[in-house]
């Protein structure tokens, strides 16, 4: 089964247009006039019917920051902002920023889980599973830490460790159908190809169908006969 690359797991996609003319306090400051109030929900757009992937890089509604924080919550805020709107995209910049953020504030979590994407984006899976590390053990909660870890170690090829962090991710929604096709993907990975299959037939009862339609085309799982 072909893996698609890691920033379309990451549901973006990377322009050209980039801010190297500008400083990054001018580019920040931009990104913070159009910013929403902090807080707002970001929320990933329902998958297509041909979407095998995440479709944002964040599934967590931002927590609301102690007012000590609240500085670190808009730097952090503003690296999101730089991964998920398609006409600012800058993973460098999105990187600063959040740097910028945990400078502030060392233990905010979004901040570590925004550069955490940025480092994927980047092509950097090792700095970015070391983020996600820290995004879990600073909120053991947040299951959309525990998706970026995942994708994070299958890009190292540690595709046992991803299967277990998706399963944590399915424990705390059991509709995540996204999650159901990834932790497919990576059991074909270690040739479990029965449990794979069992995760996109499971992702199909959920509304996305086209990796198992896939996968039957390309005779990795057995065809429906009724």
């Amino acid at each position: 089964m072909d893996q698609p690359d890691f920033t379309h797991r990451l549901g973006v996609l990377l322009v050209k247009k980039t801010f190297i003319n500008y400083p990054v306090a001018a580019i920040c400051l931009a990104v913070l006039l159009i910013l929403p109030s902090p807080g707002m929900a970001e929320r990933r757009s329902s998958p297509g019917a041909a979407a095998a992937a995440p479709s944002a890089p964040l599934r967590h509604t931002p927590e609301k920051a102690p007012k000590k924080s609240v500085s670190a919550e808009k730097w952090s805020q503003m690296a999101a902002e730089l991964l998920r709107i398609k006409e600012l995209r800058n993973p460098n910049l999105a990187l600063e920023c959040a740097d910028k953020a945990l400078s502030i504030n060392p233990s905010y979590p979004p901040a570590y889980l925004n550069r955490g994407s940025a480092y994927m984006m980047l092509g950097q899976p090792e700095k970015a599973l070391a983020d996600f590390d820290q995004t879990v053990k600073l909120n053991p909660g947040l299951s959309q830490a525990y998706f970026n870890r995942a994708l994070a170690c299958e890009a190292l090829g540690r595709y046992r460790d991803a299967t277990d962090n998706y399963t944590v991710v399915i424990e705390s929604n059991p509709d995540d159908a996204e999650a159901y096709v990834r932790r497919g993907a990576a059991f074909f990975d270690l040739l479990e190809d029965a449990q794979a299959c069992k995760d996109l037939e499971k992702a199909c009862q959920l509304g996305l169908c086209a990796p198992l339609e896939q996968a039957r085309e390309n005779q990795l799982c057995p065809k429906n006969n009724h």
